[in-house]
């Protein structure tokens, strides 16, 4: 289940949850603060002198990326070679290509995979589309945004698309029209639709794609990177499906007089850009026909329309056909002057002009859908829909010994919880290394947990056992409490038997899996083609790893589709 769908009850319940932890760590705080002050935490292990500190592995391919992806030299013309590639925000324009990011997915290949992964279908119509909006949720709604997700947006996905829109028109429109009562907004797409190239987006296609297609690139900085930088620079979304042709989007921004309503600005609107726009029609097709495409006023009249609305401005993107055209963020005052665009739509006669010029529907899929690693997966995801921190950094990697929750007791009328090693990853995740008997203990012997001479008792025990395996600072934290079904921060439980773990890799993704077989748990480490599987070394595991992980092979597909995988 994507978080993205998580049930509102569910989440009623762990809010209430969090604030009833949250109240109780407080009041744990003011003790602390008070009657046992002389209660400090035990450091039981330093981190060895010897380690490296946790750096970022990032490789920067923007300059051949973005030439390939928005560059007019490009030529991608009608063909898919961008499937796979990432896709952000950015302007709010869909399709525009310079919200185009890096590839995720090797288009080549998925095609020797299966060519049948990737359909095109001709098209060959053109379109007029409009509408006009007084607010950002109007935008919202009326814009073809929410039928682009494979999986829906976030809220905080929307709200970044109403921000970008929202400086897309303060950074046209400001010197004229500001974001006042009075003005109106609107956008129209004059498309010419060549083809759809699609890249199947199904379940068992993208695991497919996650085991065999991803690009060296992506797979280097999704494990050289934290998730903040990564999610920043490629965006939120992998493209899947997408239109190639020509189209022009103006946007257009007015004022309107301060007695009429927000219905009747919004009709003006629609009146002013239904009359700024002069084509013809196919005499036989019905198809319009962008060979005679002219926007704005002609001679002082458009088809001797009035002025609807006091002002009307609008802004002119073209995007695909005839080089040379430079509209982008230049105003045109519709009501006195006009723009001919009758040489830019007969230059997409040639293919070769043509480029991406919007998305399919469900055409966005999230780039967490090609990631094996659970707490991978869930930190784009929550960060991407804004529960968590975008870090650009990593974080030292360290054990800490505190309590985490277990169940609620009825009896009681209290949270319980065990005590428990938490490794504390690059990413800021907190993996919770439980032990398999903690869910089988009563509420009696849960309840002795929150004696802090158990606590310490438990935690040294813990130590000695982390110590044989990890070369990382050790220490306890005893007034920590951690409940796993709060999205911040993020938690993951497992219960592995360090004693009993195996390895094999895989050269195509470059990875180690370290697995239990029994516990049907494994932890990935990325091994680069240059620095080799530095990983282990951040983590102070290459000493146990080299004395105590014995290399035994195992079918990938039985790891990536029934153990929880936890990326190091």
């Amino acid at each position: 289940m994507r978080m993205r769908d998580f049930p509102l009850f569910s989440f009623f319940v762990i809010v209430l949850v969090s604030c009833s932890e949250v109240a109780e760590q407080e009041s744990g705080n003011a003790i602390k603060s008070t009657a046992i002050q002389e209660i400090q935490d035990t450091v039981y292990q330093e981190r060895n002198s010897n380690l490296p500190n946790v750096k970022t592995h990032w490789s920067d391919y923007e300059l051949l990326s973005s030439t390939r992806a928005t560059a007019n030299d490009d030529k991608n013309g009608n063909s898919g070679e961008l499937l796979g590639y990432s896709y952000k925000i950015g302007n709010t324009i869909l399709g525009d290509p310079h919200n185009v990011g890096f590839p995720v997915i090797d288009i080549d290949k998925v095609s020797d995979y299966d060519p049948k992964f990737i359909t095109k279908n001709h098209i060959g119509t053109s379109s007029i589309n409009s509408f006009s909006y007084t607010s950002y949720d109007d935008f919202i709604q009326k814009s073809q945004y929410l039928k682009k997700s494979s999986s829906g947006f976030s809220l905080n996905i929307l709200h970044i698309i109403k921000i970008g829109r929202r400086h897309k028109n303060t950074k046209v429109f400001s010197s004229y029209i500001s974001d006042s009562i009075h003005a109106v907004y609107g956008e129209a797409d004059i498309a010419y639709y060549n083809s759809e190239f699609k890249l199947n987006p199904s379940e068992s296609s993208l695991h497919a794609y996650a085991l065999a297609c991803l690009t060296k690139s992506f797979m280097k900085n999704l494990y050289g990177s934290p998730a903040g930088k990564l999610l920043s620079s490629y965006g939120d979304f992998i493209m899947a499906d997408y239109l190639t042709g020509g189209k022009i989007t103006a946007l257009y921004a007015g004022l309107a007089r301060s007695s009429i309503s927000v219905k009747d600005k919004e009709k003006l609107m629609d009146q002013e850009i239904n009359a700024s726009i002069d084509f013809k029609i196919k005499k036989y097709s019905g198809n319009i026909s962008l060979d005679s495409l002219k926007i704005g006023n002609s001679s002082g009249v458009i088809s001797g329309r009035k002025k609807f609305l006091d002002e009307c401005y609008t802004s002119i993107n073209t995007f695909g056909g005839k080089h040379g055209i430079e509209t982008a963020d230049r105003l045109l005052d519709i009501h006195k002057s006009s723009m001919d665009m009758s040489s830019w739509a007969q230059s997409l006669d040639n293919e070769n002009t043509h480029s991406i010029v919007s998305i399919g529907d469900g055409g966005l899929l999230h780039i967490s859908d090609v990631v094996l690693e659970d707490n991978y997966k869930k930190r784009l995801e929550l960060t991407s829909e804004g529960y968590l921190d975008s870090f650009n950094k990593f974080f030292s990697t360290f054990i800490e010994i505190s309590r985490y929750y277990v169940r609620y007791s009825s009896k009681y009328n209290k949270a319980l919880y065990g005590i428990a090693a938490i490794l504390n990853t690059r990413q800021g995740d907190k993996i919770i290394l439980i032990e398999p008997n903690d869910k089988n203990l009563t509420d009696e012997e849960l309840l002795k947990n929150n004696d802090n001479d158990v606590f310490f008792a438990k935690a040294s025990k813990i130590a000695e056992e982390m110590k044989k395996v990890f070369d990382i600072e050790i220490k306890s934290n005893v007034y920590g409490r951690y409940n796993p079904q709060i999205l911040d921060p993020l938690c993951e439980t497992i219960t592995v038997d360090f004693n009993n773990m195996h390895w094999f890799g895989n050269s195509n993704l470059n990875l180690k899996f370290i697995y239990n077989k029994e516990s049907k748990i494994a932890f990935t480490v990325y091994e680069d083609d240059l620095e080799g599987d530095y990983v282990l070394d951040e983590y102070g595991l290459r000493d146990w790893f080299d004395a105590n992980c014995t290399y035994k092979n195992i079918s990938l597909g039985t790891v990536t589709r029934t153990f929880k995988i936890i990326g190091l």
